[in-house]
């Protein structure tokens, strides 16, 4: 039973870390990592605020400057059921 408890513990934590490196630890695949920039757009009410969908198409489809261009959102979300009251996320 505790050899059987090691390797589940082993596994786990070795899945979990095998996803987190994967998603969060390795660095983007850029040719020069040096040259990425996040845009942000800045107006009298906020200092910086995400891009609008349209004006990141508008830099995608007419900026010269640029080798590509990508978007991204962080979101936070929760898992559960509102029924039980217990939420996870």
């Amino acid at each position: 039973m505790a050899i059987f408890s090691l390797a589940l513990g082993i596994g786990a934590n070795l899945t979990i870390f095998s996803i987190v490196n994967g998603l969060m630890l390795r660095p983007m695949p850029a040719l020069d990592p040096s040259a990425l920039v996040n845009m942000y757009a800045t107006s009298r009410s906020a200092d910086y605020s995400p891009l609008s969908f349209p004006d990141y198409r508008r830099y995608r489809d007419r900026a010269a400057v640029f080798v590509d261009i990508t978007a991204y959102q962080i979101s936070n979300f929760a898992i559960g059921s509102e029924s039980t009251g217990r939420m996870c996320g």
